[in-house]
C-alpha cells in the first residue's frame, strides 16, 4: 500500500498468470503505475476547506458520487447558501483516469466490493454468493465503472410518471438530460440535435476512430437487422457505436466534471474527504432532520454537523438505505429487532434491482496476436501520461452496444436485451483468457437482462449494524420470466455468429469453459439457463431502494420531489429512488436524477422565501 491508501492485491497479478518470471514483471509494473498513478490531481485541496472552523451549514450532501458532486456543485452556485459535502473515501486517483485501466479497480481500496447474502437461484462464486462493486472515492462509482453512457429509453420515464410521480416523464426528464451533457462528437449531434446539449459539465464522446473490430460487430448487427441509431435519443431499440463519459482519452467522473473546476473558487463549498456519516440526527418529536454525526478516519474523531435547510442523503442504493435505517427511519419490526428506536416506518431497503447478464460463448479475432509483453504495457502508459494518446485512451468494452427486444416485452420499441463485449486477451502463461486493459485478440459478448422482475432486499447486519456492511440479498433471477427473457436474449445474440460479416473478417466462435454446464449441450436452451443460474455477471447498476412513489404507494420511501416521507429537511438524490430501473446503465439517469433534484430545492427555497411577510424565517424552515 502507498501513502494515496491504494491497495491492490497479489490476487490481481496472480490471476494474470502463475509464472514465477511474468509475476516478477507484473509485480514491478504494478510498483511503476503506484510509483506515477498513486496521487491524486486533488491532493492539493486537502488543506483547505477543512470544516473545523464551522459546524453549522444551510446543506449537508452525504456522499459525492455520481448525484451528490452534481448537487454541492449546484446548490454552491447559490452564493448565499454554505454547503458541506461529506465523503467516506479519498480523494480520486490519477491511474482512475486512464481508460484502458479499468480492471484496476477491481481490487482497488476505492471500491467497496460488497458482498451478497447467498442468492437462490444466481451467482457462480463459492457459496452463491456475488460480488457488487460500488465506488468508495470522490466521484463514487463513476471513477469504477465502464463509462458507457446511456440514458435508457423514453418510455423508462413516462413509466415513472404513470406510476404517480409527477413530473418525471420524459419530456421532463430530456431537459436535465440535457442539461449535464457536454456532448463532443459532431456527428451524433448533428443527428439529433434536439436531444443532446455541449453546455453541460459532464463530458460525452465516441472514441477518436472506429476500431475494425468494433465495426464488424456493428455490420453483423445491421445484416440481421437491426438499425444504426442514437440510442440516447429516447429510442433506443438498434446498434451504435458506444457514448463514453470521456473527455480527451481520460475518463471524466463527476469529480472531474463537476467539482475540480469549482473546487478552489467556490468558498461557500466545503468537502471533507475520509469522513463516514453514521447518523443523520432527527428531532424525534418534531421528526426533522437538522444534521449529521460522522467520524473521521484520520482522526477517529466523532464530529457533528448541523443543517439549517436539509440533509441530503446521496450515498447510493446500498449506503442510503442503510443509513436511513441506523437513524431510525425504515422497516419498524427490522429496527425493532435490531434494537434501533423507530421515528418513521418506511419500506426503505425493499424494491432493490439491478442488470445481470450472461456470456453465452467468446470470439477470437485475428487481431493484435502475440504476447503482451509488460514494457509494451509501461510505453502504452507512457503515452497516455505524456499526450493523451495510444490504446490506453481505450475502454475494456469493445465500442458497440445493441438492443434487443425479445418476445417476452410486449410494448413496442422497448428493448428488454442489452449486448455490450468485454475485450479478451489471451495469456500463453495461464492458457487462459483474460480481461486485461485495452488489448485484445478476442471478446465476450454479454446479454444483459435490463427489465428484471425480481427484487431485493437491503437489511442492516443485526450483529455489527453500524460497522459492518449491510447484508444484500439481491434475489438475481428468481422471478421465471428474468430467465426466459436471458435464455433468448442469448440466442438473439447467437445470430450475429452467421453473418457475413463475421465470416469476412476471420472471427471464430468458442465455447468458454464453464465448470457448472460443461455437462450440457452448447447453445441450447438449458445450457443458456445454466449459464444464467450458475455464471451469473453483475454489473454496478444498483437501484431502488429508497423508492419514489405518490403518497398513496405504500412501496414508496421519498415522494416526487426527493423528500422523505414524514421527515421534515431530508432527502435522497442518488440511483435508489429509481422506481423502476431503466433500461440501459445508470450512472447517466443518476446524473439527470440530481440535476432535476436541484432544481427542486432551490424552487422551494424560493417559494418558501416568498411567503407573507409575518411567518418568521425560523418557522418556515421548521414547518419544511
Amino acid at each position: 500500500m502507498d501513502s494515496s491508501g491504494i491497495n491492490f492485491t497479489v490476487q490481481y497479478n496472480q490471476r494474470l498468470s502463475p509464472a514465477d518470471d511474468y509475476l516478477s514483471q507484473l509485480v514491478t509494473f504494478m510498483t511503476y503505475l503506484l510509483q506515477y498513478l498513486g496521487f491524486s490531481y486533488d491532493d492539493k485541496f486537502k488543506s483547505q476547506n477543512s470544516g473545523d472552523e464551522t459546524r453549522a451549514f444551510d446543506f449537508i450532501i452525504v456522499g459525492a458520487g455520481s448525484a451528490g458532486c452534481v448537487v454541492a456543485n449546484r446548490l454552491s452556485e447559490m452564493g448565499s447558501w454554505k454547503i458541506l459535502l461529506l465523503e467516506a473515501g479519498d480523494e480520486e486517483p490519477v491511474y482512475a483516469d486512464v481508460p484502458g485501466l479499468l480492471s484496476l479497480s477491481g481490487d482497488s481500496s476505492h471500491n467497496y466490493n460488497y458482498k451478497t447474502q447467498t442468492e437462490p437461484r444466481s451467482c457462480g462464486e463459492s457459496n452463491k454468493i456475488c460480488t457488487i462493486p460500488r465506488g468508495k472515492s470522490m466521484g463514487g462509482s463513476s471513477i469504477i465503472n465502464g463509462m458507457q453512457w446511456v440514458r435508457g429509453n423514453r418510455r423508462d420515464y413516462d413509466n415513472w410518471q404513470n406510476l404517480g410521480n409527477y413530473g418525471w416523464g420524459w419530456s421532463n426528464v430530456l431537459k436535465y438530460f440535457k442539461k449535464s451533457e457536454n456532448l463532443r462528437s459532431l456527428d451524433v449531434f448533428e443527428t439529433n440535435p434536439e436531444a443532446h446539449d455541449v453546455r453541460g459539465y459532464q463530458s460525452v464522446e465516441t472514441t477518436k476512430y472506429l476500431d475494425k473490430g468494433a465495426k464488424v460487430i456493428l455490420n453483423a448487427w445491421k445484416e440481421i437487422g437491426l438499425r444504426e441509431i442514437d440510442y440516447n435519443s429516447g429510442e433506443n431499440l438498434g446498434t451504435a457505436r458506444m457514448q463514453f463519459s470521456t473527455q480527451n482519452g481520460s475518463r471524466h467522473s463527476t469529480n472531474a466534471a463537476y467539482i475540480r473546476p469549482i473546487r478552489q473558487t467556490r468558498r461557500n463549498l466545503v468537502i471533507l474527504t475520509k469522513t463516514q456519516v453514521t447518523k443523520i440526527l432527527i428531532d424525534p418529536s418534531t421528526k426533522r432532520a437538522f444534521g449529521v454525526e460522522c467520524k473521521s478516519a484520520e482522526s477517529n474523531e466523532t464530529k457533528l454537523y448541523h443543517a439549517s435547510r436539509e440533509v441530503i442523503l446521496s450515498a447510493g442504493a446500498i449506503e442510503s438505505p442503510k443509513l436511513l435505517m441506523l437513524s431510525g427511519v425504515g422497516p419498524s419490526k427490522h429496527l425493532r429487532d435490531i434494537g434501533i428506536p423507530v421515528i418513521e416506518n418506511l419500506p426503505v431497503g425493499k424494491n432493490l434491482m439491478n442488470h445481470v447478464s450472461i456470456s453465452p460463448f467468446s470470439v477470437s479475432t485475428t487481431y493484435q496476436n502475440g504476447s503482451l509483453t509488460v514494457d509494451q504495457i509501461k510505453q502504452d502508459v507512457m503515452s497516455w501520461l505524456n499526450n493523451r494518446t495510444g490504446p490506453m485512451t481505450l475502454s475494456t468494452f469493445m465500442d458497440n452496444i445493441a438492443f434487443l427486444r425479445t418476445r417476452y416485452e410486449k410494448q413496442a420499441n422497448m428493448p428488454d436485451i442489452q449486448v455490450v463485449s468485454m475485450k479478451t486477451k489471451y495469456d500463453t502463461n495461464t492458457m487462459m483468457n483474460h480481461v486485461l486493459y485495452p488489448y485484445y485478440d478476442g471478446f465476450k459478448p454479454l446479454a444483459i437482462l435490463l427489465a428484471p422482475k425480481s427484487r431485493g432486499e437491503i437489511l442492516l447486519n443485526k450483529e455489527n449494524p453500524l460497522q459492518s456492511a449491510p447484508l444484500i440479498q439481491t434475489n438475481f433471477l428468481t422471478n421465471p420470466e428474468d430467465i426466459s427473457r436471458l435464455i433468448e436474449g442469448a440466442t438473439l445474440l447467437r445470430k450475429i455468429v452467421n453473418t457475413s460479416a463475421f465470416k469476412k473478417a476471420g472471427f471464430e466462435v468458442k465455447r468458454d469453459p464453464m465448470s457448472k454446464c460443461d455437462h450440457l449441450k452448447w447453445e441450447t436452451p438449458i445450457y443458456y439457463k445454466c449459464l444464467a443460474v450458475n455464471h451469473t455477471t453483475v454489473h454496478g447498476h444498483l437501484c431502488g431502494t429508497c423508492k419514489m412513489g405518490p403518497p398513496g404507494d405504500i412501496t414508496s420511501v421519498v415522494d416526487s420531489r426527493l423528500r422523505v416521507y414524514g421527515i421534515k429537511g431530508l432527502r435522497v438524490i442518488d440511483a435508489s429512488v429509481m422506481p423502476v430501473i431503466p433500461r440501459g446503465n445508470t450512472n447517466a439517469p443518476t446524473i439527470m436524477i440530481a440535476e432535476k433534484a436541484s432544481d427542486m430545492i432551490r424552487e422551494d427555497w424560493d417559494s418558501l422565501s416568498r411567503l407573507v411577510s409575518f411567518v418568521t424565517v425560523g418557522d418556515i424552515r421548521s414547518s419544511f
